[in-house]
């Protein structure tokens, strides 16, 4: 999976691979939450754009 606020108002979500269905809405409540300055369920860090460099 993986995360990234492109710019303001623009996050994407993607990189689900064949298991969209499966993780697509794990990744629809992480960003939700990611979004309304929740506390996310799980930590977003490993799912980032960042860590594939840059």
């Amino acid at each position: 999976m993986l995360i990234r606020k492109e710019q303001r108002g623009l996050w994407l979500a993607g990189g689900h691979s064949h298991w969209g269905l499966t993780l697509g809405p794990v990744a629809g409540r992480l960003i939700a939450e990611m979004m309304t300055d929740s506390t996310p369920f799980c930590d977003p860090k490993p799912y980032g754009a960042e860590r594939f460099g840059r």
